[in-house]
Formats: C-alpha cells, structure tokens, sequence
C-alpha cells in the first residue's frame, strides 16, 4: 500500500470504520451507531430541565438519548429543539451539544472519512482482531520495554518501562514517544494524561522529551502539552469529542460492551453451517440483538451467565 485506507463493517444498527497506515497497520477506529447521539451530528429534541450551576439544559432526543447542552438562553422546559452533538457520551457523562437553528441534513462524519480514503466493506472477522489489538492496555516495543495504558474516572496514565529491553534509556522514551502519540489516536484518548517515562529524567532528560512530544502532536490541534509535573510526570490535555475505544467496546466494569457481543454473535451465525441454532445468552443482552440475528435463531435468555458470554448450539 502506497497510502491509507479504510475497511467498514456495517450491521443494522452500527457501522465500524478502521482506517489502515500505508503498512497496513491499524491507525484509527471509528464508530456509529443508531441508539447513539453520534459525534458532528444534528438531532430533533425536546428540553426536560435546566441546571442553574452547570448553566445548561438536559434535552432528550426522540429515541430517548439524553445530552447537555450548556447556554444561557431561557428557554421553556417541554420546547422542542435541535441539538448539534459537539462530544459523544462517556460512561460517566452524557453527550454535550449546542443548539442549532435547523436539522441540515449534512454529510455524517463518516460519510466524510469515505470519501477521504479508498475504502472497501468487510466482514467482522476482519476487524475483530484489530478492535482487540486496540483495546490491549500493554504494549511491547524494543526488544522488551512495555507502555501501560490505564483509564480512571478522572484520567489516563500512560506508564514506560524498559523491563528486560537492552536498549538505553534514552532510545526507549524516543521510541515510546511515537507509541504514545499513536496509542492516544488509536485509542481516542482524551482528557487529562499523565506519562511516566523510563529512568530518573533529569531536567535535560526532560527537556529533550518535551521537545520530541511536541514535535509528534504538532498536527493534532487537540493536544495541549503542559510540561513536566514535579514529581516527573509529563502532563497532556487532549480535549474530548468522540468516545474512546474502551467506552465503546468495554463496559464500566470490563466486560464486552453489548453492541459489539450482538456483533460477534451476529459473526457466529453466519459462519455456523448448521441451519438452526439455539442462541443462549445474559437477558440484558436480548435488547441489542438485530432482527436479522432474532429472525435466524431460537433464543434461550440464561441469567446464570455472565452478560458478555455467549453459546451457539445446533437446535
């Protein structure tokens, strides 16, 4: 491959965009879904309160999707209104838009990267791998140094350690320099980061990280590099817009998110030779099945099991 590309997976009711490096390696996930307020889109809603200290309105879509939408506009709580979505939902948050005059019917965002890139449709099989590379919170690099990359309520830490690399020091925080600014892509990382580079970083040490770091986000306009705390640490802000990798695959407590096990289910029929099946899964689940998936199987609700597990059977 000479450039990039794209390779989507679309199903009823989420569509999955890679986008692949000129290597073929993975670059960047996107991901939209239809019982989702979706990023840079535009949506009919009606506001259901207003919060004097956060100094906004809570609105609801008619699909029962909640956002925020900071103004200070008086405004008749029950008024119908359009929402344009600025930051996707969080675990922990709910999307954040503005108000907008119109629906305008504009091209989605990835309605936008297609025509960026040469893409191409293909199964999930194709992509499965690379959403699981995606969501590893370890990476090796260097003959054996490792970045750790951990999310918590309030930030990202990202942890460089040479462990059994025979490389210097300084190669390993040059090269984790790069990792890091891919992973944080990759990933979608935002909010506040906190890196913790290999060995003792001396105040050239820092100096020489710094100036790397900058140069490797120095074309992405949402990263603001801080400097080093004092205790040593090397403080980013990358403000948010989309939802991460782990708020869309993973939920709260780690497990499969319920949208991508109705995709790996969906994967598991269609590759299943027998003609009918027999679905056994979490009834928390049963919700996020397509109707091609319920059409196709008999489906046997166990709440003995965890809710990302699933069993295919012959019926």
């Amino acid at each position: 491959m000479s450039e990039k590309s794209l390779i989507c997976h679309q199903l009823e009711n989420q569509t999955i965009i890679a986008i692949l490096d000129e290597n073929e390696n993975l670059s960047e996930l996107f991901v939209t879904r239809k019982n989702a307020l979706n990023f840079d889109r535009e949506y009919s809603a009606k506001i259901v309160s207003y919060h004097p200290k956060l100094k906004g309105y809570f609105v609801q879509t008619e699909k029962r999707l909640n956002a925020f939408v900071p103004s200070d506009k008086k405004l008749p709580i029950g008024k119908k209104v359009f929402i344009h979505i600025k930051k996707e939902a969080r675990r922990q948050k709910d999307a954040t838009a503005e108000f907008v005059d119109s629906l305008t019917n504009s091209p989605s965002f990835i309605d936008e990267i297609k025509k960026e890139y040469p893409f191409k449709e293909v199964p999930l099989s194709s992509l499965e791998p690379l959403i699981e590379e995606a969501l590893e919170e370890e990476i090796s690099f260097l003959d054996g140094a490792c970045a750790t990359i951990q999310k918590t309520e309030s930030l990202w830490s990202i942890d460089i350690d040479s462990k059994d690399s025979e490389a210097s020091l300084e190669e390993i925080n040059k090269k984790a320099v790069q990792l890091i600014q891919k992973q944080i892509q990759l990933k979608n990382i935002s909010g506040m980061i906190l890196i913790d580079f290999a060995g003792s970083k001396r105040k050239n040490e820092q100096d020489f990280l710094l100036k790397e770091i900058k140069k490797a986000f120095k074309n992405d306009s949402r990263t603001k590099i801080y400097g080093f705390s004092a205790l040593r640490l090397l403080e980013i802000k990358r403000k948010s817009e989309r939802a991460d990798i782990y708020d869309l695959f993973l939920t709260k407590k780690g497990l499969k998110h319920p949208l991508y096990v109705s995709y790996l289910i969906e994967r598991a029929i269609l590759s299943s030779k027998s003609g009918k099946l027999k679905l056994i899964i979490h009834p928390s689940q049963e919700q996020y099945l397509s109707k091609t998936i319920k059409n196709q199987v008999q489906i046997e609700p166990n709440l003995n099991i965890p809710p990302d597990y699933f069993e295919l059977k012959e019926n």
